[in-house]
């Protein structure tokens, strides 16, 4: 078993082959990763921001991303969220796609209060919250989380 690489080598050597602009070798190691450690944070997050940078108006599809996707995508930012909760862009990303992508508010309003909970003095979750519920005339609700 010596001859096996640790999933953090792995992304190492995945890194470097991205620097060097070898993209299928990248693409290779971030699987390698992944096998290594389904729950490697740095490969998962690599993941969304590929499926990310695939759709909307800036993508190569035209439309929103399929519900499978968002899924898929949303799935990963929970993880990563579980292993590393300071990490930013996962919230940011995990509340878009509650929102734009699968409409479920609800659950967005409760990923939110789970990012504030972790960071209560971090104001882009009540920034979030505020935003969902006015989008649904939802005032005094909003009114009373500013508070």
């Amino acid at each position: 078993m010596s001859g096996e690489r640790s999933a953090d080598d792995l992304w190492l050597d995945a890194m470097e082959a991205r620097q060097t602009g070898e993209t299928l070798a990248f693409n290779l190691l971030r699987e390698k990763t992944l096998e290594a450690d389904p729950e490697h944070p740095d490969a998962l997050m690599s993941e969304v921001r590929e499926l990310f940078s695939q759709t909307g108006p800036r993508g190569d599809k035209p439309s929103k991303m399929s519900l499978a996707e968002a899924a898929i995508g949303l799935r990963k930012c929970q993880t990563v969220v579980e292993i590393e909760p300071e990490r930013d862009e996962a919230w940011a990303i995990g509340g878009r796609l509650l929102v734009d992508e699968l409409g479920m508010f609800e659950e967005a309003l409760r990923w939110w209060d789970k990012r504030r909970n972790i960071e209560p003095y971090e104001v882009i979750g009540l920034v979030e919250q505020v935003a969902i519920l006015t989008e649904f005339g939802e005032y005094s609700e909003a009114a009373d989380r500013i508070d």
